[in-house]
């Protein structure tokens, strides 16, 4: 009996996607990354020392927790009165963008921002994402969250950042 074109081409592709598969699950043990778990507080004072922000909103401070503890320190690059949902929400109630930066003697980790804060309560909350890092942060991945009050009559923040941190 001889052999079907359409069952040797099934085959090949057959064997074909075996090996790729095999190909990538071999680069994927090379390339481990190893997620841990982030559990920190930041304490911030709003500064105007070096602040690039188009809004004039800037903050510098620390972060204390594990691997994470370094300076801090956050450019807001846009602010919208309302969370931008304006009359639906509250004018009190911001929504924000920005960057935020860690440093420590192990590297640096810059995140995107973005976040509510409700100035009637001095709350806020925002979503934080890993975009890029140096030393042994290089590479790093993850999101977390940050949630805290305004301190200092309005001059600083204080916040717990909980999420993880995914590394090579």
């Amino acid at each position: 009996m001889k052999p079907n074109i359409r069952t040797l081409s099934w085959l090949s592709l057959s064997a074909l996607g075996g090996l790729l598969l095999t190909a990538a699950s071999s680069t994927t043990a090379q390339a481990t990354t190893r997620c841990r778990p982030v559990a920190a507080r930041i304490i911030t004072q709003i500064t105007t020392e070096n602040c690039t922000s188009p809004v004039l909103l800037c903050t510098k401070g620390k972060v204390i927790g594990g691997p994470l503890s370094g300076a801090s320190a956050f450019t807001t690059l846009g602010i919208s009165p309302g969370a931008g949902l304006l009359p639906i929400v509250p004018a009190s109630t911001l929504s924000y963008a920005g960057d935020l930066s860690i440093s420590n003697g192990l590297g640096t980790l810059r995140l995107t921002d973005v976040g509510l804060l409700e100035q009637s309560t001095s709350r806020f909350t925002e979503l934080d994402v890993i975009v890029s890092g140096t030393g042994a942060f290089s590479g790093a991945t993850g999101r977390w969250f940050i949630s805290g009050a305004i301190t200092g009559g309005g001059t600083g923040f204080d916040g717990l950042i909980v999420g993880d941190i995914c590394t090579r």
